[in-house]
């Protein structure tokens, strides 16, 4: 054999063997890639899901409704760490803000109420709940739900009702997000008629010429699957009858997509799952190495890569899994997405709440009374807390799913319509193809870029967010100094220092009820031009219709609910308490070390004269026409140091001649702290505590650049449900309640019945 074609054939064989060698190196390298590109992007992204309990979604202006919030991870459900505070709005359909409230969060929970103008129109009303962390991202993450309002002086208006949509909606979701060609498909479709509710339908799947090649019907309203192979070059059709609709509709499957792989994912036992690809035949020529990815919120759970072959199949064991919502997906060696999918993983710890006691009928004024009791899914008695309403029938004008946590967890906001009201729990076909449904941009992590931070988590309470920037060059100011103070008979000081980019952040943990408060450099006086960020979401509502709620003209409960609105009217029924918050007796430094009641002397014309004549340890020193104050030590009689610090009604200002211009008759007292006190960066050398007569803070021109504005902090009051008491006798005090019962926190345990007891109310109904 000629010498040269040996060589020839070895050093093909070689590259041939180096090929084989790093053909699975160069998956490895994408594998990497790909996970590189997961953490950059969820590193950041902790994910939170927001629900609310209503005790019913059918009211009057002027009355009240009682919430419970919970803030949960999205994929474990258990509480969030990252919020201790969720915003809370009501709003019309036009997004214009009727009431906004701040709800204090503990371990992922908290309660309130709203209490409905009186000026409300008769209409639909959209609530709205998410943490200030969730405005880093997609704002249809956050709570909606729709509740019905009815003023009696206003009657419904056909403006500000939601008009319905064009006939029945069907949409198609394949269920590796992308439908190949020449491979079997599995295909979910979801229908709803004009108002967006789901429906039942029957129908048939046929090609362009005019071949029947399945036929599909809802396997519960709203929802069903099929299975289809769609060819190159054909059009596609479902042909379907919508409940209620004599005449068919018609719609056309999408054309298949290049490079595209059909997902199947069979559930086994034990929790295992097997997964079976179909890529179409162009990702088989390719003769490529595909990953596939399985995580669960912020964290891979497997990396698997594998050959293309006409079928792919693997496992995802159980121990790759996690209770609660999973990713999968599947990408070709340029890191292009061939396939994605969520799947749901029961966690084997379902409860089962009974309440035992209760019967089928009361007479009015009887104690209703029943105890709640929570068990295992293996009937082993459990501990729990629960949030309980007891409402009138026909509190809950449309379906239960809008209050369902189950809707609101899974699948926020995306097809809550698809879940109906059901006795029993979602078996795991239905799970599976609501998972289908949701999966599209499960993983647009791959294409995006980092998640851009604005919205620092309120994990200790309060934050309050802003920019400073030049006010020539509009350029950000970087480390600069910020302070925050309240106009208050009570100082209290916060600092912060802005980042590269001029963005500050004040962490307000302890702060209460409504404050006014000015934002300024710290012993700056111009140059600067600070934005606060707004307190709430500015996000507009999202574009997709909200189950509409059914009202035409308001039901037979509206007279119900009038009666019950006049008669607590009447007799001051308000079916709550309220518990204040305690006000501090001091302010931030503590006890003050001399304090001056400017009333208890005679009238002294200038500030001069108030320090020499009345503070025991304010000195001042005079260099050419001005003075220098400084304070004494408590202990030593000695200058503390150069840097004071001044207040006026509660805000800081840094200037000796400022102090020293004041008029002492418009002055109610002064205090002074006579050693050297520490907050956060700040050192004061001193503090001269001043409060006027007018307590406004308009003594003092403070800089150019300072913020003043009104901010609702957490409310200072506690409003907790009150039903008719069990031992209420007096018959002549009437007991008319549209909601009977409301605990946000009703508390379980092994071997302890939690009662629960209120009376039944005057009027007949269930």
């Amino acid at each position: 054999m000629d010498k040269r074609n040996t060589y020839i054939r070895i050093l093909w064989l070689f590259m041939l063997m180096l090929m084989l060698i790093l053909k699975p190196l160069m998956g490895q390298d994408n594998s990497q890639l790909l996970v590189d590109f997961f953490r950059e992007n969820k590193s950041a992204g902790y994910p939170e899901r927001i629900h609310v309990h209503l005790d019913r979604n059918y009211y009057l202006s002027g009355e009240r409704i009682w919430f419970s919030v919970y803030c949960l991870e999205e994929d474990s459900f258990m509480p969030s760490v990252a919020s201790s505070v969720a915003y809370i709005e009501l709003l019309n359909h036009q997004g214009q803000v009727i009431l906004q409230k701040k709800i204090e969060l503990k371990e992922g929970k908290g309660k309130g109420c709203l209490e409905i103008p009186l000026t409300c129109n008769s209409e639909e009303y959209v609530l709205r709940c998410y943490t200030s962390w969730q405005r880093n991202f997609d704002a249809s993450h956050y709570y909606y739900n729709n509740i019905l309002i009815v003023n009696p002086s206003r009657p419904f208006s056909e403006g500000k009702t939601i008009k319905p949509l064009d006939g029945f909606r069907m949409k198609i979701f394949p269920e590796g997000g992308r439908l190949a060609q020449g491979v079997s498909n599995h295909i979910v479709f979801t229908i709803t008629d004009e108002n967006n509710d789901p429906v039942n339908c029957t129908g048939e799947v046929f090609s362009d010429d005019t071949v029947q090649l399945a036929t599909i019907s809802t396997l519960q309203p709203g929802i069903g699957a099929f299975t289809l192979a769609p060819e190159k070059g054909r059009e596609y059709h479902i042909r379907y009858f919508g409940a209620g609709n004599s005449l068919p509709e018609e719609i056309q499957i999408e054309n298949p997509a290049d490079n595209a792989c059909a997902l199947k994912l069979i559930s086994l036992p034990s929790q295992q799952r097997k997964v079976i690809l179909r890529p179409d035949q162009s990702i088989i020529d390719s003769n490529q190495i595909i990953t596939a990815l399985v995580w669960t919120g912020s964290a891979i759970k497997m990396i698997e890569t594998l050959k293309v072959d006409s079928v792919v199949q693997f496992y995802l064991r159980e121990d790759i899994t996690s209770p609660g919502i999973n990713h999968l997906a599947v990408f070709d060696e340029q890191n292009h997405l061939l396939a994605e999918r969520m799947f749901y993983v029961q966690d084997g710890s379902s409860i089962t709440i009974e309440a035992p006691g209760l019967k089928d009928s009361y007479g009015p004024r009887e104690t209703i009374e029943f105890a709640l009791e929570t068990s295992s899914s293996s009937g082993i008695p459990i501990s729990s807390t629960s949030s309980v309403s007891v409402t009138i029938s026909g509190s809950h004008a449309h379906h239960a799913y809008s209050n369902s946590l189950t809707a609101s967890m899974l699948l926020g906001n995306k097809v809550p319509q698809l879940f109906q009201h059901q006795a029993d729990a979602i078996s795991d076909t239905l799970m599976d193809l609501y998972m289908i449904a949701n999966s599209e941009g499960s993983c647009s992590w791959i294409n995006n870029p980092p998640v851009n931070i604005e919205y620092i988590p309120e994990m200790e309470g309060l934050m309050l967010s802003g920019t400073i920037e030049h006010s020539n060059t509009r350029e950000a100011v970087a480390h600069q100094k910020m302070v925050l103070s309240f106009i208050d008979t009570l100082p209290d000081y916060y600092t912060t220092t802005s980042n590269e980019k001029g963005r500050f952040h004040f962490s307000l943990d302890h702060m209460t009820g409504r404050r006014d408060i000015i934002v300024q450099p710290f012993n700056i006086d111009n140059g600067f031009i600070i934005t606060l960020d707004d307190e709430f979401s500015s996000d507009p509502l999202p574009e997709y219709k909200f189950p509409s709620l059914t009202h035409g003209k308001p039901s037979e409960l509206y007279e119900t609910l009038l009666l019950n609105q006049q008669l607590s009217e009447a007799y001051s029924l308000k079916s709550a308490y309220t518990s204040s918050k305690e006000d501090r007796e001091f302010p931030f430094y503590g006890r003050p070390d001399q304090e001056i009641l400017m009333g208890d002397f005679i009238k002294l014309p200038l500030m001069e004269e108030v320090f020499r004549e009345l503070a025991r340890r304010v000195y001042l020193t005079k260099t050419g026409s001005s003075y220098k104050v400084s304070i004494l030590d408590l202990k030593t009689n000695r200058i503390i140091g150069n840097d004071p610090m001044f207040f006026l009604d509660g805000i800081p200002f840094f200037s000796s001649e400022k102090l020293l211009s004041l008029d002492p008759l418009k002055l109610r007292s002064i205090k002074f702290k006579s050693e050297k006190y520490f907050l956060n960066e700040t050192r004061m050398d001193g503090i001269i505590d001043i409060r006027s007569l007018e307590g406004e803070a308009g003594l003092v021109e403070f800089p150019r650049s300072a913020v003043r504005k009104y901010f609702q902090a957490i409310p200072g009051e506690t409003l907790t449900f009150l039903p008719a008491s069990t031992d209420q006798k007096d018959e002549r005090i009437p007991i008319f309640q549209s909601t009977l019962f409301f605990d946000h926190q009703v508390t379980t345990s092994p071997g302890k019945k939690r009662m629960i007891s209120f009376i039944a109310p005057d009027q007949k109904g269930e």
